[in-house]
């Protein structure tokens, strides 16, 4: 029974959400084709058994064909069964009719007979009445949406065929109403025309909108965010080694000579589920200014390879020589050098932990800031739960929090707990005398 219920939900609920998804899309009419045998409000106890998965164990009433026939309280129970499912029912075709959907109602029992196996060992009366009861939720659900209920038939093509004649020619008919409501209710409608001999099928009515959705719907459009904000918000799904091997980041603070230091990070993505390649060992990096010239090369993790001086056996080589390997990195991997201000190209090559061989390659633009002035912001650090000034994901400030000086270093920090702020996209705002910088913050769940 409470699988029964279960079903019952999950499939209402489909169907409310695919009739709201379907009303987004377009203004026009819509059409379901809803392939069930009904809805079950109640079974009989005939097969209420304890354990769904043992039919018949502990049921004492399964060989009685007429169990439950005069019994009160289960009248009582098929009762409140029926209004609570008519009330979920109520929901899915309020849903179809907000949003101008139609459902069609398919049984693939075509003309059936009755509702249980001859096994189950269910009363006549009371097969019948389960049958009817099944293929009436499919009628209401067609006939409170316009739509059609194609039951109790065996040619299930002349019914198809009615839904696209139904959805190929209609008439959309807009009108303003003299009382406009703003009452949130259900108001119904009847279209009549002059033409004797035609069958109208229209919508039964509509639901009048309430003050707050007037309000949206004449707010008009919200304001875009900040250019800057857009951009800081798109540098978390900066695409990365074309492979989907690694994961890079590069940050900038203040060096000597009027340079600036930059700090290269990468660290390995682990394989999709059921996939099998190499793992990333090591990161080689050339970094070329503007005009072509060499800024820096290196790699990193900087590990000795391994030697292949002797086979696997302990005896001399015989002439066969192994590409040399790095040791699979476990965790981020970091790089420093300086460079000066300016246009600075990163050109990356990530090589196997099996073999030493080049997995991917990739080329990043990076523009490196002159921090050699009296104000300004290198590349914060975010240390979980630090920040300055909260930001939603369109630039609304959310929090403000004073910014104390650090005890040593000649640097400023404040501890702001994010416990209470749910999970989403946020920004850190720090400013600095005229100078500021947008830190992009994903909280998940």
């Amino acid at each position: 029974e409470i699988v029964e219920q279960i079903r019952n939900q999950v499939v209402m609920t489909a169907l409310r959400g695919l009739a709201t998804r379907l009303g987004s899309l377009r203004e026009g009419r819509k059409a379901i084709i809803f392939v069930s045998e009904g809805f079950t409000a109640m079974l009989p106890p005939q097969m209420r058994d304890p354990v769904a998965m043992l039919p018949g164990v502990g049921n004492r009433r399964r060989g009685d064909p007429f169990a439950g026939r005069g019994d009160p309280r289960e009248e009582t129970a098929q009762f409140f069964a029926e209004t609570d499912l008519q009330s979920q029912m109520r929901d899915v075709y309020d849903a179809a009719n907000r949003n101008n959907a139609a459902f069609y109602a398919l049984d693939p029992r075509g003309l059936a007979t009755g509702e249980f196996h001859i096994d189950e060992n269910i009363a006549f009366e009371r097969d019948q009445r389960s049958l009817q009861s099944t293929q009436d939720t499919l009628r209401i659900l067609a006939t409170e949406t316009d739509g059609r209920a194609i039951v109790n038939r065996n040619d299930l093509t002349k019914g198809l065929e009615q839904v696209v004649r139904d959805s190929s020619a209609y008439y959309l008919i807009g009108y303003n109403s003299s009382g406009a409501p703003s009452d949130g209710k259900f108001h119904e409608i009847k279209v009549r025309v002059k033409r004797p001999g035609v069958d109208v099928r229209a919508r039964k009515g509509y639901w009048a909108p309430t003050p707050d959705d007037t309000a949206r719907a004449t707010a008009g459009p919200k304001p875009e965010a900040p250019k800057a904000v857009q951009q800081a918000l798109a540098s978390m799904v900066r695409p990365t080694a074309s492979g989907g091997y690694i994961r890079t980041w590069v940050g900038t603070s203040r060096a000597e000579n009027g340079k600036t230091r930059v700090t290269f990070v990468w660290e390995p993505l682990a394989a999709r589920p059921g996939e099998r390649r190499d793992q990333a060992g090591r990161v080689s990096v050339i970094a070329a200014g503007s005009g072509g010239d060499l800024v820096f090369r290196g790699r990193v993790p900087d590990l000795a390879f391994a030697s292949a001086g002797t086979s696997a056996s302990g005896g001399a080589s015989t002439g066969t020589t192994r590409m040399p390997a790095a040791s699979p990195a476990t965790g981020p991997q970091r790089l420093v050098f300086d460079a000066p201000p300016g246009k600075l190209e990163l050109r990356l090559s990530v090589e196997s932990a099996i073999g030493g061989g080049v997995l991917d390659t990739e080329i990043q633009d990076v523009t490196v800031p002159d921090l050699s002035g009296a104000s300004a912001i290198s590349t914060p650090r975010v240390c979980r739960a630090r920040t300055a000034t909260l930001l939603n994901r369109n630039g609304q400030k959310m929090a403000e929090v004073p910014i104390t000086a650090a005890t040593a270093g000649g640097t400023h920090q404040i501890d702001f707990g994010l416990g209470s702020i749910p999970p989403g996209e946020y920004l850190i705002e720090i400013a600095a005398q005229g100078a500021k910088e947008l830190v992009p913050l994903k909280i998940g769940s």
